[in-house]
């Protein structure tokens, strides 16, 4: 297999950065889950990557009654 270099990285780093990267686009703040990453696409020579994940704007908890 190719030395890829995003297997270098742990999930949660990889949610980090899209989280930033979606926050500084959308102007807001985001979160990012990533359920799944297929390093592979279905190939043992893939060069790219599939990622299942949620986006979504963090809520602000602190006005929340509980």
């Amino acid at each position: 297999m190719f030395d890829y270099p995003l297997k270098k990285h742990s999930a949660e780093a990889i949610q980090d950065a899209i989280a930033k990267a979606l926050s500084d686009l959308c102007g807001a703040t985001m979160e990012v889950e990533i359920h799944a990453i297929d390093y592979n696409k279905g190939s043992e020579w893939s060069e790219s990557a599939g990622i299942t994940l949620t986006a979504r704007k963090k809520r602000d908890t602190k006005d929340l009654p509980f």
